[in-house]
């Protein structure tokens, strides 16, 4: 089908349309003055972004959720390069199947993968903490930034880091200076998928949470247990603008082909 031919243009706008119609009803709707959540606003009010800024319970989950974001995404992709690097770069016997193993969790439900994390410290008598729940998202996200540096490791042009080799740079230095430059577009994309999986996980949140570890999307799915104000709303609209000026960074900065023409 030509990409350029109305009837795929009108389809691909239908697309959209059906994708953003919630994330726009919900934008609305936290502009809303009433004390409960309805669409559409009869009167238009920004006091439920003031609610969430205020909120002393929600700031605290923010933070840890930015903490445990960041660390994930670093210890993420830094397991997932070296991996990706080792079996694109050196296969092995059995690599296919080590790559099918480090990236099972994306076929995984998540709540098994919750569960499963859960028991796994139970057994091993971990308290809920920073730690053990980065080590739970780490294993969420780790197949993202695997699958990420494998593509990218598998198209490099190793007759590059022959060169290098052949003007006597010793391997480590191949790596920094001259293989990870060129699949730094890669990592960048890897490091940004990790830290937005780990920052809107609940699944596995909901089980390694403790009082002092709740995260974001934990506490308000226990908010909206016991409140039905647009406060939820307006959380959820700074989180999906946070997440598309994140991208659009990231199409700047290394691009991200036509996805945004």
């Amino acid at each position: 089908m030509n990409a350029r031919s109305p009837f795929f243009r009108a389809a691909t706008a239908l697309i959209y349309l059906f994708l953003l119609t919630p994330i726009l009803v919900v934008a609305i709707a936290s502009l809303n003055d009433a004390a409960s959540l309805a669409f559409p606003p009869k009167r238009l009010s920004l006091r439920w972004y003031g609610a969430f800024l205020s909120a002393g319970e929600f700031g605290r989950a923010t933070g840890v959720s930015l903490e445990v974001a960041i660390t994930t995404a670093a210890i993420a992709l830094a397991l997932g390069t070296a991996a990706a690097y080792a079996l694109a770069r050196a296969p092995v016997p059995g690599g296919f199947v080590v790559l099918q193993y480090l990236t099972a969790p994306l076929i995984l439900p998540a709540l098994v993968v919750g569960l499963a994390l859960l028991q796994v410290y139970s057994r091993l008598g971990v308290s809920p903490s920073v730690a053990s729940l980065v080590a739970g998202h780490a294993v969420v996200a780790l197949p993202y930034t695997v699958r990420t540096m494998y593509a990218a490791f598998a198209a490099y042009d190793g007759t590059l880091d022959d060169a290098a080799a052949t003007l006597g740079a010793r391997p480590l230095r191949t790596f920094f200076k001259v293989t990870l430059p060129l699949v730094m577009p890669s990592v960048i994309a890897g490091g940004v998928f990790a830290f937005a999986i780990s920052f809107s996980n609940i699944m596995v949140s909901v089980f390694l949470s403790g009082p002092s570890t709740t995260t974001l999307p934990v506490r308000m799915y226990n908010y909206i247990e016991f409140a039905n104000d647009p406060t939820i709303a307006a959380i959820s609209t700074v989180v999906v603008l946070a997440t598309f000026l994140a991208v659009w960074g990231l199409h700047r900065t290394v691009g991200l082909g036509g996805f945004f023409r």
